[in-house]
């Protein structure tokens, strides 16, 4: 086993440098930190260090890991929340059989299956769902709902790196659910579509495995020719990224760590791990895992919540082969579904930050209080010498 060092672990890709005032009211100015894929890669970005493998894998079952590890860095997967799909046209979403609440609700619920069958894989320290693609991540599976109806499925998605370089141009798989499922395996915790989401977990396993592969291959290398001409294998260059690009996000003095050609970042210098401002950059990643742990917390608690009526709008809109049924225990779960789903996606339980005593509430969507967070980052990374200063509260009391 080849170990390398946690400081070179990584930092996503940051698109641009936000400045903030010290005033505590700008705190909680909503920032557009939503990217966008570009012709040289995907912006994607920053980072947070994740929590130890026991806490977020989540296997009880050693008989539920379906590959052994790979020989690969610490490395953190973010699958942000799926593009539903949702036709702008109202007559085009009636025409689809699309009601955007309950695409909205999949695309959370969607986000979590994959990373059910990700985390089953056994790679990644870290597998988390988050609000979009500003998260720090070492690798991050974006995803879209090209079709859901119950008893067909179609996603496309990409494999993108920190750097922002695409491993993987957009794929699209689709799955069609199986004629009596429902009544096979319907009081289970099973998923119709438990194959789709198993193939795309295989296919971001594989793309790990060729990496891990030079991995290898590279530390051989150096071996062999020593450490004056030893190089850096990619993912390691990747995992370092990631944390550059988050201590550039926070402060000045790391600005020209690395180059910005198109959507790619490129490292420049790698700073001295020991000294207190780098110290003082990894503390506040502390904090923002935290934070995102409150977000991720949301999102699953949203879950669960539309589970049962999810459930039941499946199995009802099944036969799709057949008429198209309308009865009333179908009409009363969607509405269900659209009313949690329109809550969820217009505003959450308000969130405090204490910072040095200073109580900052942060309020909406979750894309805005994690928007309001990083617009935070800079003032808490020049008020705080240690990460017990700031605090996380995850609601009002």
């Amino acid at each position: 086993m080849i170990h390398t060092s946690r400081l070179e672990t990584a930092c996503g890709l940051l698109r641009r440098r936000v400045g903030v005032p010290s005033h505590i009211g700008k705190w909680v100015a909503i920032i557009a930190l939503i990217c966008s894929v570009g012709a040289l890669g995907m912006r994607v970005g920053p980072r947070l260090d994740g929590p130890s493998p026991e806490e977020t894998q989540g296997i009880q079952d050693p008989s539920e890991v379906l590959k052994p590890r790979l020989t690969i860095p610490s490395m953190r997967l973010a699958i942000p929340v799926l593009n539903p799909g949702i036709p702008k046209s109202t007559q085009e979403q009636e025409n689809e059989g699309i009601w955007p609440e309950l695409r909205n609700a999949e695309a959370v619920r969607i986000a979590f299956k994959m990373k059910d069958w990700i985390t089953r894989y056994n790679q990644f320290d870290s597998v988390i769902v988050s609000a979009d693609v500003s998260v720090s991540a070492d690798l991050f599976l974006v995803a879209r709902i090209v079709q859901s109806n119950s008893e067909v499925m179609t996603l496309a998605y990409r494999i993108v790196d920190a750097r922002g370089v695409i491993w993987t141009e957009e794929r699209i798989k689709t799955y069609r659910a199986e004629i009596g499922w429902h009544e096979r395996y319907g009081k289970t915790d099973r998923d119709p579509f438990d194959p789709l989401y198993q193939d795309i977990a295989e296919d971001v396993y594989l793309e790990l495995a060729n990496k891990s592969n030079s991995h290898v291959n590279q530390h051989k290398r150096n071996e062999f020719v020593g450490p004056r001409l030893s190089r850096r294998s990619e993912l390691e260059l990747i995992t370092i990224t990631r944390d550059l690009a988050f201590a550039k996000y926070v402060s000045p003095e790391f600005h020209d760590c690395l180059k910005e050609t198109g959507n790619r970042l490129e490292i420049q210098y790698v700073p001295e791990h020991t000294s207190e401002s780098w110290l003082r950059i990894m503390s506040v990643m502390t904090r923002e895992e935290d934070f995102v742990r409150v977000i991720e917390k949301y999102y699953k608690e949203f879950v669960a919540k539309i589970e049962p009526d999810y459930r039941a709008w499946q199995q009802d809109a099944f036969p799709i082969a057949r008429k198209l049924r309308v009865e009333q225990d179908k009409r009363e779960a969607l509405t269900e579904i659209n009313n949690l789903g329109s809550r969820m996606h217009t505003t959450i339980t308000p969130t405090r930050i204490d910072v040095n005593g200073k109580v900052v509430t942060l309020t909406g969507s979750v894309q805005s209080q994690f928007a309001a967070w990083r617009s935070m980052i800079t003032d808490i990374y020049e008020a705080s010498k240690s990460s017990n200063a700031v605090k996380i509260i995850s609601a009002d009391p």
